[in-house]
């Protein structure tokens, strides 16, 4: 008998992962998404069972759903699902992360509170709710500084880079009208250096380095990736760090036996610092192809595996092949005519 997982989130962008996961012949998919063009095209594009729901609200219809079908695991592919996939998972005595693990890692500020306790190396950082406070932050550490909301849904929305005190107006505004989770802004001393994304997964006491990074930003404030170049080009000993401090992340966060997409800072001396995690994969074709074809295997098959507590015979990535995932980023405004 097939097991039947949902996953939650069929965006346009997931949808090579999607079919990766439904190419699984022992696992029956069901996709639940907000978007009623997305659920269509799942239905008539690939062998899956597609439901309308809003993964972020729609909790107590999609746990009936989950009943109604008899599921054997249930996945996020975006933070917008991650509670509803932790409520389901413990209501049905599934294998997930818990609803503590999960707030915490939704949340920059408990996140990075959690870290500072764990003794994890990260930016000086404070936690803020108004616009004079982040004069008050920069009288201490001084510029430049990031800001940005302690919750905003992923995708780096809200970041912004303050260099001087005529953009701290405008750096909190920027920050503030992207923060619809809560009211709290996350402000820290801005690292110079490389940044890098990670995909790991921890289990067992193992941390295993499935795909790492380098980010090529433009000098402009949003600092938003233009390419992200995979593999980085690290050396032994910070590579080694980026894993320590990484099961140190996963640890922390009580985020056993689950993967996750870390952010890292690689400062000129060397020195790792960590930025933030989802308690997920990357986002849109990190996760598939990107990610399998750098780790040498199927990411979504592996996820199956860990979220149906099949531990066993885990592939160890090879980070051997190479990839870049580009982004069309620009100030101007306007339409498309051609690309």
């Amino acid at each position: 008998m097939k097991r039947k997982v949902i996953l939650l989130g069929a965006s346009k962008t997931n949808f090579l992962s999607i079919e990766e996961f439904s190419k699984q012949n022992h696992t029956q998919i069901i996709v639940v998404d907000g978007n009623k063009e997305n659920v269509a095209r799942i239905k008539r594009r690939l062998n899956c069972q597609a439901f309308y729901y809003d993964i972020k609200n729609d909790r107590e219809q999609i746990y009936k759903l989950a009943l109604k079908k008899k599921i054997s695991g249930i996945f996020s592919f975006n933070d917008h699902g991650l509670k509803t996939a932790s409520y389901i998972s413990q209501k049905l005595n599934l294998h997930g992360i818990s609803m503590a693990s999960t707030l915490a890692s939704l949340d920059k500020g408990v996140m990075r509170d959690v870290w500072r306790h764990s003794d994890i190396t990260q930016p000086e950082f404070s936690i803020i709710k108004k616009e004079n406070e982040v004069l008050d932050f920069v009288n201490k550490v001084g510029f430049p500084i990031v800001i940005k909301p302690t919750d905003c849904g992923g995708g780096g929305r809200g970041v912004y880079v303050i260099t001087s005190q005529v953009e701290i107006k405008v750096g909190y505004e920027f920050a503030k009208k992207v923060s619809s989770n809560n009211d709290r802004l996350i402000v820290e001393k801005f690292i110079y250096g490389i940044e890098t994304s990670v995909e790991v997964v921890y289990i067992n006491g193992n941390l295993n380095l499935i795909a790492y990074s380098e980010k090529d930003k433009p000098n402009v404030n949003t600092r938003v990736a233009t390419h992200i170049f995979y593999p980085g080009k690290f050396n032994k000993t910070i590579l080694s760090k980026i894993e320590d401090t990484s099961k140190s992340i996963m640890e922390s966060l009580g985020l056993h036996n689950w993967m996750g997409h870390i952010e890292f800072i690689i400062n000129n001396e060397e020195e790792v610092y960590a930025i933030e995690i989802g308690a997920r994969v990357g986002g849109g074709h990190t996760f598939h192809p990107i990610a399998s074809h750098v780790a040498g295997f199927s990411y979504p098959q592996l996820i199956l595996k860990i979220i149906n507590r099949q531990y066993e015979n885990i592939p160890v990535a090879k980070n051997s092949g190479s990839a870049c995932y580009s982004f069309i980023t620009t100030t101007d405004s306007g339409l498309f005519k051609n690309i």
